[in-house]
Protein backbone atom coordinates (compact mmCIF):
# COMPACT_ATOMS: atom_id res chain seq x y z
CA UNK A 1 0.00 0.00 0.00
CA UNK A 2 2.63 1.95 1.10
CA UNK A 3 4.11 1.74 -1.96
CA UNK A 4 1.27 2.28 -4.82
CA UNK A 5 0.99 5.43 -2.04
CA UNK A 6 4.63 6.57 -3.03
CA UNK A 7 3.54 5.99 -7.20
CA UNK A 8 0.57 7.88 -7.06
CA UNK A 9 2.03 11.15 -4.90
CA UNK A 10 4.78 10.94 -7.53
CA UNK A 11 2.71 11.14 -11.00
CA UNK A 12 0.52 14.14 -9.12
CA UNK A 13 3.91 15.76 -8.83
CA UNK A 14 4.81 15.05 -12.81
CA UNK A 15 1.34 15.89 -13.62
CA UNK A 16 1.61 19.62 -11.66
CA UNK A 17 5.12 19.83 -13.03
CA UNK A 18 3.64 19.47 -16.68
CA UNK A 19 0.80 21.74 -16.05
CA UNK A 20 3.14 24.45 -15.24
CA UNK A 21 5.10 24.29 -18.09
CA UNK A 22 2.39 24.52 -20.20
CA UNK A 23 0.71 27.21 -18.55
CA UNK A 24 3.92 29.08 -18.18
CA UNK A 25 4.86 28.43 -21.53
CA UNK A 26 1.31 29.74 -22.69
CA UNK A 27 1.35 32.88 -20.43
CA UNK A 28 4.86 34.02 -22.36
CA UNK A 29 3.76 33.56 -25.59
CA UNK A 30 1.13 36.12 -24.67
CA UNK A 31 4.20 38.21 -23.20
CA UNK A 32 5.67 38.44 -26.31
CA UNK A 33 4.79 41.06 -29.38
CA UNK A 34 4.42 39.12 -32.83
CA UNK A 35 6.11 39.44 -35.97
CA UNK A 36 8.02 42.02 -36.05
CA UNK A 37 9.59 43.52 -39.00
CA UNK A 38 11.72 46.44 -40.13
CA UNK A 39 11.83 47.58 -43.78
CA UNK A 40 14.55 50.17 -45.02
CA UNK A 41 13.40 53.03 -46.96
CA UNK A 42 14.76 55.96 -47.91
CA UNK A 43 18.48 56.68 -47.18
CA UNK A 44 18.69 57.02 -43.25
CA UNK A 45 14.98 55.95 -42.55
CA UNK A 46 14.20 52.39 -41.28
CA UNK A 47 9.90 51.42 -40.38
CA UNK A 48 9.34 48.97 -37.93
CA UNK A 49 6.51 47.17 -37.93
CA UNK A 50 4.51 44.47 -35.41
CA UNK A 51 0.80 42.92 -34.78
CA UNK A 52 -1.05 44.84 -32.15
CA UNK A 53 -1.04 43.18 -28.80
CA UNK A 54 -3.96 42.46 -26.81
CA UNK A 55 -4.31 45.02 -23.60
CA UNK A 56 -1.64 47.15 -24.79
CA UNK A 57 -2.44 50.93 -24.90
CA UNK A 58 1.28 52.00 -25.94
CA UNK A 59 4.35 50.59 -27.40
CA UNK A 60 8.24 51.62 -26.85
CA UNK A 61 11.03 51.34 -28.86
CA UNK A 62 14.49 50.44 -28.33
CA UNK A 63 17.46 50.54 -30.58
CA UNK A 64 20.67 48.59 -30.04
CA UNK A 65 23.81 49.49 -32.24
CA UNK A 66 26.18 46.76 -33.20
CA UNK A 67 29.56 48.89 -31.82
CA UNK A 68 32.13 45.59 -32.79
CA UNK A 69 32.13 43.64 -36.51
CA UNK A 70 34.24 40.85 -34.90
CA UNK A 71 32.23 39.49 -31.99
CA UNK A 72 28.71 41.20 -32.89
CA UNK A 73 28.96 43.43 -29.66
CA UNK A 74 25.82 45.68 -29.38
CA UNK A 75 25.20 48.63 -27.08
CA UNK A 76 23.05 48.91 -24.54
CA UNK A 77 19.41 49.33 -25.73
CA UNK A 78 17.98 52.63 -26.07
CA UNK A 79 14.40 54.21 -25.76
CA UNK A 80 14.14 56.32 -29.25
CA UNK A 81 10.26 56.63 -29.26
CA UNK A 82 6.90 55.88 -27.89
CA UNK A 83 3.92 55.53 -30.19
CA UNK A 84 -0.10 54.38 -29.77
CA UNK A 85 0.26 52.94 -33.36
CA UNK A 86 1.73 49.19 -34.69
CA UNK A 87 5.02 50.85 -36.60
CA UNK A 88 7.63 52.74 -36.08
CA UNK A 89 9.78 55.20 -37.96
CA UNK A 90 13.19 55.50 -37.28
CA UNK A 91 14.65 58.17 -39.36
CA UNK A 92 18.46 58.80 -37.19
CA UNK A 93 20.04 55.66 -38.69
CA UNK A 94 23.41 56.06 -39.83
CA UNK A 95 24.68 54.42 -42.49
CA UNK A 96 26.86 51.24 -42.97
CA UNK A 97 25.70 50.66 -39.24
CA UNK A 98 23.52 47.61 -37.86
CA UNK A 99 21.33 48.01 -35.24
CA UNK A 100 18.71 45.54 -33.27
CA UNK A 101 15.14 47.09 -32.46
CA UNK A 102 12.74 45.59 -30.15
CA UNK A 103 9.53 46.73 -28.86
CA UNK A 104 7.86 47.03 -25.34
CA UNK A 105 4.47 47.69 -24.06
CA UNK A 106 2.53 47.24 -21.20
CA UNK A 107 -0.38 45.09 -20.02
CA UNK A 108 -1.68 46.25 -16.46
CA UNK A 109 1.94 45.48 -14.61
CA UNK A 110 3.00 43.07 -17.05
CA UNK A 111 5.55 43.39 -19.65
CA UNK A 112 4.80 43.11 -23.22
CA UNK A 113 8.13 42.33 -25.39
CA UNK A 114 9.11 41.52 -28.92
CA UNK A 115 12.32 39.72 -30.30
CA UNK A 116 15.01 41.94 -31.39
CA UNK A 117 14.99 42.49 -34.95
CA UNK A 118 18.79 42.86 -36.77
CA UNK A 119 18.47 45.41 -39.48
CA UNK A 120 21.57 46.07 -41.72
CA UNK A 121 21.48 49.85 -42.95
CA UNK A 122 23.14 50.41 -46.19
CA UNK A 123 23.57 53.47 -48.51
CA UNK A 124 25.03 52.80 -51.57
CA UNK A 125 25.23 55.67 -53.23
CA UNK A 126 28.35 57.21 -54.64
CA UNK A 127 29.72 60.72 -54.70
CA UNK A 128 28.80 61.90 -58.59
CA UNK A 129 30.98 63.58 -60.69
CA UNK A 130 30.77 67.29 -62.10
CA UNK A 131 33.64 68.40 -63.36
CA UNK A 132 37.20 68.12 -63.84
CA UNK A 133 40.04 70.66 -64.90
CA UNK A 134 43.77 70.61 -65.71
CA UNK A 135 46.93 72.52 -65.50
CA UNK A 136 50.21 71.41 -66.00
CA UNK A 137 50.97 70.79 -62.61
CA UNK A 138 47.30 70.04 -61.41
CA UNK A 139 44.15 68.13 -61.43
CA UNK A 140 40.84 69.60 -59.72
CA UNK A 141 38.01 67.00 -59.39
CA UNK A 142 34.39 69.18 -58.73
CA UNK A 143 31.53 66.60 -57.39
CA UNK A 144 28.09 66.19 -55.95
CA UNK A 145 28.00 65.56 -52.07
CA UNK A 146 25.04 63.27 -51.07
CA UNK A 147 25.53 64.36 -47.47
CA UNK A 148 27.61 66.17 -45.13
CA UNK A 149 30.10 63.43 -44.70
CA UNK A 150 33.87 63.04 -45.15
CA UNK A 151 35.03 62.44 -48.40
CA UNK A 152 38.20 61.10 -49.24
CA UNK A 153 40.64 61.88 -52.75
CA UNK A 154 42.60 58.63 -52.94
CA UNK A 155 45.46 58.42 -56.31
CA UNK A 156 46.98 55.49 -57.83
CA UNK A 157 50.73 54.91 -56.63
CA UNK A 158 53.26 53.72 -58.54
CA UNK A 159 52.17 50.14 -57.42
CA UNK A 160 49.18 50.46 -58.45
CA UNK A 161 47.30 50.94 -54.99
CA UNK A 162 45.25 54.16 -54.27
CA UNK A 163 46.42 55.60 -51.08
CA UNK A 164 44.66 58.70 -49.69
CA UNK A 165 45.68 62.47 -50.64
CA UNK A 166 43.14 64.47 -49.50
CA UNK A 167 40.40 64.14 -46.64
CA UNK A 168 38.22 66.66 -45.96
CA UNK A 169 34.75 66.84 -44.59
CA UNK A 170 31.75 68.19 -46.96
CA UNK A 171 28.80 69.98 -46.70
CA UNK A 172 26.28 71.65 -49.29
CA UNK A 173 25.66 70.55 -52.50
CA UNK A 174 29.25 69.90 -54.38
CA UNK A 175 33.12 70.05 -53.41
CA UNK A 176 36.16 69.99 -55.55
CA UNK A 177 39.08 67.90 -54.61
CA UNK A 178 42.20 69.98 -56.12
CA UNK A 179 45.52 67.72 -56.43
CA UNK A 180 48.92 69.91 -57.13
CA UNK A 181 52.64 69.50 -57.46
CA UNK A 182 51.70 66.77 -60.87
CA UNK A 183 54.11 66.24 -64.00
CA UNK A 184 52.93 67.60 -67.02
CA UNK A 185 51.46 65.55 -69.79
CA UNK A 186 51.39 62.66 -67.43
CA UNK A 187 48.05 60.77 -66.78
CA UNK A 188 47.03 59.82 -63.22
CA UNK A 189 43.97 57.72 -61.68
CA UNK A 190 41.80 59.00 -58.81
CA UNK A 191 38.89 57.78 -57.17
CA UNK A 192 37.01 59.43 -54.24
CA UNK A 193 35.00 57.85 -51.49
CA UNK A 194 32.62 58.55 -48.75
CA UNK A 195 33.63 57.43 -45.41
CA UNK A 196 32.65 57.70 -41.54
CA UNK A 197 34.85 56.99 -38.34
CA UNK A 198 34.08 54.75 -35.41
CA UNK A 199 36.30 54.08 -32.37
CA UNK A 200 39.28 55.69 -34.66
CA UNK A 201 38.51 53.71 -37.46
CA UNK A 202 37.48 54.04 -40.68
CA UNK A 203 33.99 52.39 -41.91
CA UNK A 204 33.26 52.13 -45.47
CA UNK A 205 31.40 50.48 -47.69
CA UNK A 206 32.12 49.12 -51.34
CA UNK A 207 29.13 51.53 -52.82
CA UNK A 208 30.04 54.18 -51.42
CA UNK A 209 33.14 54.62 -53.73
CA UNK A 210 33.18 56.18 -57.42
CA UNK A 211 34.62 54.35 -60.28
CA UNK A 212 38.62 55.15 -61.55
CA UNK A 213 38.73 59.08 -62.58
CA UNK A 214 41.20 59.12 -65.44
CA UNK A 215 42.87 62.39 -66.29
CA UNK A 216 45.93 63.63 -67.84
CA UNK A 217 47.57 67.09 -67.03
CA UNK A 218 48.12 69.43 -69.76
Amino acid sequence: MKFKSKVKIVLVILVLVVLTVLVDKHETSKNYIPTVTAVNGEPGKVTIKWEAAAGVKSYDIYRQERVAIVDKTFSLPELIGTTTETEYVDDTMVEGNMYQYYVEGKRGSVIVSSKLRLVPYVNLEAPKIKDIKTTKSSVSISFETVDTRIYQLMKENDKGEYEVVKEEICSGDSHTFTDTGLESGKTYKYKIRRVRYKHGKIVTLTGHITDVIKVKTN
